[in-house]
């Protein structure tokens, strides 16, 4: 059987060059919305210390790989898929729609972490005031305006009809007084 990993991110992305799936000390990019199939073998060379010159070699399966992905990737909507036909809809469907929302909901934390700071910082203690390049990402994803931006401010002005009610005797006696009436 065969591991086959999709996310809903790209790793590494535009707005983050360096980010990519790491795991066993091996990187793995992905890209958005495909499903990438796992090597059936991972190694890595490595020295214990510097007075050893054999050194050893970590071997990985593609097993491994796929628990450690899942259990560190898993919030940000990275899954796992094992099965030898990658083309049977029904699994790979059900997975791809665990994937969205479990990365709507890691970038959901991701804005509210950012607005506690924000407000934080607005008040004058330790914060930001202007999201990084993922934060700002994770608000156009969500469809949620980034604040301090003329989409924020345009959302805050609606339209405000107020209504004023006074009491009958204080009505009559406006109307007494000759004031005009609008």
């Amino acid at each position: 059987m065969a591991y086959y990993i999709y996310s809903v991110e790209s790793f590494p992305s535009p707005t983050r060059p360096g980010e990519f799936i790491e795991v066993n000390r091996q990187r793995i990019a992905v890209e958005a919305g495909k499903w990438t199939k796992l090597n059936p073998r991972y190694e890595f060379f490595q020295y214990t210390d510097y007075q050893d010159n054999q050194g050893r070699i970590d071997t990985f399966a593609d097993w491994q790989m796929a628990e450690e992905i899942a259990r560190l990737y898993g919030h940000r909507g990275v899954v796992v898929l094992q099965t030898d036909d990658i083309n049977s809809a029904r699994e790979r469907e059900a997975k791809e729609r665990e994937a969205l929302a479990a990365n709507r909901a890691h970038r959901k934390t991701i804005i509210e972490a950012f607005q506690l700071s924000r407000r934080e910082r607005l008040v004058g203690g330790q914060g930001r005031i202007h999201p990084t390049p993922y934060e700002a990402e994770c608000f156009d994803v969500l469809g949620v305006p980034v604040p301090d931006t003329l989409e924020e401010v345009q959302a805050a002005r609606s339209p405000v009809n107020v209504t004023l009610s006074l009491p009958p005797e204080v009505v009559a006696a406006i109307r007494a007084s000759g004031a005009p009436e609008k």
